[in-house]
């Protein structure tokens, strides 16, 4: 797995356009956004792992309230999609949703900053699972590249 999610940044990396700003690393996974770390909206591209589980979601950040004088602390939030694989042992199941996202993020110098997001929504798995709530999100630090 860690592997790929060199072989993941690194691609992002070198396919970056004009208009990509910043890469994340997250507790467990690794994210890429089109905006400046702590500043502005856009996309953001994450994949995940946590125990038997892969996650990759697509985020739009919708907005951005400053919540310090200086603006270095502030709340975002969107939507998103998601699909991911959950196995266990000769047990796998796959499944896809959506989901909302709501997190805080400090600004620590221009270009870098730490922050925790939370992306609570639903997900439908197939192999007869059904529908079940997700939830998403983790600890990350992004920087520009």
């Amino acid at each position: 797995m860690r592997k790929v999610l060199i072989i993941l940044a690194i691609v992002l990396g070198l396919s970056a356009s004009a208009n990509a700003q910043s890469f994340g690393v997250k507790l467990l996974g690794v994210q890429y956004n089109t905006f400046d770390p702590g500043r502005g909206t856009g996309l953001q591209i994450a994949l995940s792992t946590l125990f038997f589980s892969f996650d990759l979601e697509g985020n739009y950040i919708i907005g951005r309230e400053t919540l310090s004088a200086d603006r270095a602390f502030s709340l975002f939030y969107g939507a998103g999609v998601h699909a991911g694989f959950v196995g266990f042992f000769s047990f796998g199941v796959f499944g896809f949703g959506a989901h909302g996202i709501i997190g805080l993020e400090y600004l620590l110098q221009p270009g870098l900053s730490l922050g925790v997001s939370l992306h609570p929504g639903i997900s439908f798995y197939l192999n007869n699972v059904g529908i079940l709530p997700y939830f998403g999100g983790g600890l990350f630090l992004n920087f520009k590249i």
